[in-house]
């Protein structure tokens, strides 16, 4: 699937000529994504005026998250707005294990960013989804995440295993 990442520049034309052709370009299967979430003019009328599928909240709000309550609080609520219009987020600029940790903590679980998977010891996908299925308190094991353990060859016990170790 294709998707299509815009910044509140780009749409400072028209509002409803850019809504009507996103339209026609998510019939054809394109997704959209708000990027720089929080840090425009208008944020909240292209979230009712538009048809998106995702927010992405900035990196200036991540930079802070560890140490400003008040960020951390934009964020949760940030999360919440886009879980009650059906919209998906993702952090950008996550650096440290610190940032994403924050993030997780409001309900935040994808992110992109130069924290090295690897070297700290994170699975990010496969844990970002099994975090998801813990905070929400699921009682079926998602095939989202069964999909995601076979296609990275982690098997559900690891996953389990990482869950309790974060």
């Amino acid at each position: 699937m294709l998707k299509l990442e815009l910044t509140e520049s780009l749409l400072v034309a028209e509002i409803g000529d850019t809504a009507a052709k996103m339209k026609v370009l998510r019939a054809l299967g394109v997704s959209f994504s708000l990027d720089d979430f929080g840090t425009g003019h208008s944020s909240l009328v292209y979230l009712r005026e538009l048809p998106l599928d995702q927010l992405k909240i900035d990196q200036s709000f991540v930079r802070d998250i560890v140490t400003s309550d008040t960020t951390a609080a934009i964020i949760r609520s940030t999360v919440g707005l886009a879980r009650s219009l059906g919209l998906a987020n993702i952090a950008q600029g996550v650096e440290t294990i610190e940032q994403r940790e924050s993030l997780v903590r409001c309900g935040c679980y994808d992110y992109q960013g130069y924290l090295d998977d690897i070297d700290s010891g994170y699975k990010s996908q496969p844990l970002n989804i099994a975090l998801r299925w813990r905070t929400e308190k699921a009682t079926v094991f998602p095939t989202e995440l069964r999909r995601t353990l076979i296609s990275h060859a982690y098997s559900r016990t690891a996953c389990i295993k990482a869950l309790i170790q974060h």
